[in-house]
């Protein structure tokens, strides 16, 4: 056993009203605040703020503030990887943010609605680059009622980090002025809006060689397809995240075999078995051959041959990634989790070319509430040439099992096993008493 911990977390939170008034109407305004201090016990013991936050709303529109968790995109993440961009796998970064998280109806009494954010956030300081900026923003679209038999989804998030100072950058003239990346007023405008007319008139400080294909910065995220049959003793989901690098969104086909499916069974009434989940992830094209749906209709492709190394970056060099860890899917494992070897490399990942398979469970049993999770993935180095290298196979596993003691107090056990492949072989048992006052 190489290391052991305990910690102790404590916090406070109000919630929005969830109630409804005679009229069945909510109301008009509302706020939310929370804050959470979690304290590590061990030979590195440090104090952290996981969440800080205070959220106003207004009607359907919020205004949030601080550090807070987000798992309101097209994914599963309760028994699936998160989404494919933002999987809520690193800690929340600091933003402030403008939207409306929750569906709004704007057509039909609910028969279609939408649903979308803008943010602006402060990465602080990473391990090759400090002071640069997160623009967020994403609309997400759904046809069908709550009740309705069948609801469709689609949506498309963008993620970018602009800004910034790299000490290790700074002799490199195609990626930084003197290790500056450009941050003022016009460079906010170009990359939010990255329209030719905009960034004509509203020119940045300065232009970098690496930013001609970026719009600034780095730029990604991901176009989302999915669908709900709801039916009366279960509901069947399904979902597909398609990631999207240098701009090419609607305008290429190439990443289109790459991403994250998912096909998850809720079951009513089921006791035993409550959920089911199938999930796969797919990210060994990376605009190197052309997907199968353009080769099936013989579509040309304008973006094929490009690089889309996925979750690194040239400017941001610890890529998409919040205090050493992943922002976007777990499958997706940084080199600083990686062995020795890989740890002293200077790039987010090394092995971001995945195909892996997660089945997940969740149900009651004896009054106790279990999950379980595993997954076998296959790891290529990244390289456009690396079809002839051989895979590392990597296998996980994840156990949970929990009982309410009475209303307030809940005690949860977990183990967990990584074998040795591109990881270390690790083990880890955790064990939390969790205790509620209202």
């Amino acid at each position: 056993i190489k290391s052991q911990g305990a910690y102790v977390f404590g916090g406070i939170e109000k919630l929005y009203d969830s109630t409804y008034n005679l009229k069945k109407k909510l109301r008009k305004t509302d706020y939310a605040f929370g804050l959470g201090l979690h304290t590590n016990l061990n030979t590195a013991s440090n104090i952290v703020l996981p969440e800080a936050y205070l959220k106003l709303r207004w009607r359907a529109f919020e205004l949030a503030s601080g550090r807070f968790k987000e798992e309101n995109y097209l994914a599963d993440y309760e028994l699936g990887s998160g989404h494919f961009i933002w999987s809520g796998n690193a800690a929340p970064i600091p933003k402030i943010q403008l939207g409306f998280p929750d569906y709004v109806s704007i057509m039909g009494k609910g028969l279609i609605s939408i649903k979308g954010l803008f943010a602006h956030g402060w990465f602080g300081k990473q391990p090759y680059t400090v002071g640069h900026y997160l623009h967020q923003k994403n609309l997400y679209g759904r046809i069908g009622r709550n009740n309705s038999l069948i609801q469709f989804e689609a949506g498309i998030n963008n993620q970018i980090q602009w800004g910034g100072y790299s000490e290790l950058l700074k002799n490199s003239p195609a990626v930084t002025l003197n290790g500056y990346m450009p941050d003022n007023f016009n460079t906010f405008l170009g990359t939010a809006f990255p329209f030719p007319n905009i960034r004509r008139k509203y020119p940045p400080e300065f232009i970098l060689a690496n930013d001609s294909g970026n719009y600034g910065g780095n730029v990604l995220g991901s176009v989302d397809f999915g669908a709900n049959l709801n039916l009366k003793y279960s509901k069947i989901r399904f979902y597909k995240n398609i990631p999207y690098e240098t701009g090419s969104t609607f305008t290429s086909l190439v990443n289109f075999d790459d991403g994250i499916y998912g096909i998850s069974l809720e079951t009513v009434g089921n006791k035993i078995i409550k959920k089911i989940l199938i999930e796969g992830i797919h990210t060994y094209n990376q605009g190197s051959y052309r997907a199968g749906i353009a080769r099936l209709f013989d579509i040309k492709d304008s973006h094929f041959g490009e690089v889309h190394g996925y979750l690194n970056q040239g400017q941001y060099l610890e890529g998409w990634s919040n205090k050493k860890r992943n922002i976007g899917s777990p499958y997706i494992i940084p080199n600083f989790e990686g062995k020795e070897d890989l740890k002293k490399l200077v790039t987010m990942s090394s092995f971001n070319q995945v195909k892996g398979l997660t089945l997940g469970l969740k149900g009651n049993f004896l009054k106790n509430t279990y999950t379980l999770k595993v997954s076998q993935a296959n790891y290529k180095p990244t390289s456009f040439h690396g079809s002839q290298v051989k895979s590392i196979p990597q296998f996980y596993l994840f156990s949970e099992l929990s009982r309410n003691i009475n209303n307030n107090t809940n005690i949860k056990f977990q183990a967990s096993f990584d074998n040795q492949g591109f990881l270390q072989r690790n083990f880890g048992l955790h064990a939390t008493y969790q205790r509620l006052w209202y």
